[in-house]
Parts: structure tokens; sequence; C-alpha cells
């Protein structure tokens, strides 16, 4: 080969490495991701999914993943600026962007899967036996609060006045109600399933079928909230991300994966029927897909928390749907 086409190889060579390399940086641009990591919620299967998969260096994404054991933390955070993704209920991300503070939610980590769990042998048997009864709950503003509202409402009861509101954490209300000290508790997984799985314990009432009986669609409980900041400036990593936890969804939705029971290993959960139990019902709560329409049915339980003065009205612009897959 002649000097000069050497040279011009070379060149032709290195200016191919310096679009390579700026194509593989490029995809490494924007910040790291602080995520939270709710170890203590189901929330969290997808998370572990993602460390153990290695997701993040996948889809070229750098995350740090902070670990929380109470949502209430989580949500504080967020609302600091302290973290720039969360898994926490569709109620309080549209609670924090009321106030101003600029989240959205960029996918749906979980459908509703919460419910309010009763003794079989007690005196409740419908909601307006709750009258002048002790429920234990995470918060007096959790996202089941406006729904067990209304219903309490149609049935001739005042929730706030009527019924004694016992707040302690999530965990701690199996034993609660175990205990005697209450006579109901609103939760979710895995505690749900702790207290059916012992036989009992029944439903009193089940979110996800009563939204469904009422608007013929799933009710997005938890989504995956990112700060409207990081929306804005990094597109391209929003996909990523969006990319990424669908992908995690999909393998914790697959039974052969084991990812729900072995988070439920991770959490000293060991009781064969309540891994089962926790297992069907958490799978059948993961959501692998996010859509308008998806949006769109989730109006009637906006509607609810503006109604019940959570919000004074539903903020434009909570739902992100231009990263999704």
């Amino acid at each position: 080969m002649r000097p000069q086409a050497r040279r011009a190889l070379g060149i032709v060579l290195a200016g191919a490495s310096l679009l390579l390399f700026s194509r593989i940086a490029g995809a490494q641009d924007g910040p790291v991701l602080r995520v939270a990591d709710l170890i203590t919620s189901t929330a969290g299967v997808a998370t572990m999914v993602m460390q153990e998969r290695g997701l993040p260096a996948k889809y070229s994404l750098r995350i740090d993943f902070v670990k929380f054991t109470n949502p209430a933390l989580e949500r504080a955070a967020l609302l600091a600026g302290k973290l720039d993704v969360g898994q926490i209920d569709v109620g309080a991300a549209a609670r924090l962007k009321s106030k101003e503070t600029d989240v959205r939610v960029i996918y749906p980590a979980l459908l509703a899967y919460h419910a309010i769990v009763v003794p079989k042998a007690g005196p409740i048997q419908a909601m307006k036996d709750l009258k002048g009864r002790r429920i234990g709950v995470f918060s007096t503003a959790s996202a089941g609060t406006p729904i067990v509202t209304e219903l309490l409402r149609q049935a001739g009861v005042n929730y706030a006045r009527e019924v004694k509101q016992h707040v302690a954490p999530p965990a701690a209300l199996p034993e609660l109600i175990e205990g005697g000290q209450v006579d109901a508790v609103e939760t979710w997984e895995p505690m749900v399933s702790q207290l059916l799985s012992t036989g009992r314990y029944r439903e009193l009432f089940n979110f996800r079928q009563w939204y469904r009986e009422r608007t013929g669609h799933d009710l997005l409980y938890v989504g995956v909230i990112m700060r409207g900041e990081i929306v804005e400036k990094h597109p391209d990593l929003v996909r990523r991300f969006v990319r990424m936890y669908q992908e995690a969804n999909r393998i914790a939705q697959d039974p052969a994966s084991r990812a729900v029971e072995r988070w439920a290993e991770a959490r000293k959960i060991t009781d064969p029927r309540w891994v089962a139990l926790l297992g069907e019902r958490v799978r059948a709560a993961i959501a692998t897909t996010y859509t308008r329409a998806m949006v769109e049915q989730q109006k009637t339980y906006l509607d609810l928390l503006a109604a019940t003065g959570q919000i004074e009205a539903v903020p434009p612009g909570l739902y992100f749907l231009e990263a999704a897959p």
C-alpha cells in the first residue's frame, strides 16, 4: 500500500473510532440516578432483579440504589430532592405534584393489590360494620384512603370521625390484628397474603376487584416516579430506564424466575403457604405495559383523590408516556 493510501486509511479508521467512542460515551451521558430500593415492599422485587441481572449496565445506566425500609421516608426523600426515582403510590405522587414538586409517573410498577382484611369469625361482615371499629393503617392519607372514604360514605359512615384509625408501620399491621389491638387492617403485600395464608382471615374489600367492577379496568397503584427535571433534560436516559424496568418486571412476572420467592426468602418469609400465595398475588399485579388507555382509566381514582380533599385538583402532566416502550 502506498504511503498516501496508508495515511488516508489511518484517517478513516481514526474517524470511525472517534465516532464509535462518541456513540458509546453518548449512551452513558446523563446523571447518576439515585433510585429508591424499598426492600420491605414487593415493588422491591423489580429493583432486586435489576441488581441481580446487571440490567443498569445492559442499558448503559449509572444507578445508585438507595435502600429504604419505610415508604414514608422514601416519599420524604423525593420531596426533598434527595432521590431521582422512587416507587410510590400514585396518590402520593399526585399529592407531591400538586405541591409543586415536579414528578412524573414514567411507568407502572404494580397494579392495585391491597385489601381490607378482617377475621373470618369477627363481627365485621360489610363495610358499614367498620363504624365504631379500629382499623390499622399505614397512613391516614394512603392510596386506599379516598376509596375507603367514598365506600364508607355510601354506607352512611364518616371514615374520619366514626372509624378509629390506628397508624402503624406496614409490617406491624398483621401483629396488631393478630393481637386484637385493631379489628381490621388496610394493607398490601406481603401483609395481605401473610394474614390470608393462616386461614383465619378474609378480605372484606379488595381494591383491585372493586376498581375493575366500577371501571372495567385495573387501578395503577404503585408508579415509577421520576423527577421532572431529569425527564425534561435527559429523554434518552428516561427511555432506557423504562426499558430496563419493563425487562425487570417481565422477569419478575415469570414464575420460572422465582424472583418473588427469592425476595420473600431475603425477607425471611419461610411459611410455604404464605410464599405460594404471595407469589401468586404479586405476579398478578406486576405491570409490563404503559399506554394512554391505561392512564385514561385512572381518572376515576384521581377524581376520588380530589373529591376527598387529598389534592385540590388533578395535577396536569402527572403521567409521562413519551418513554413508554
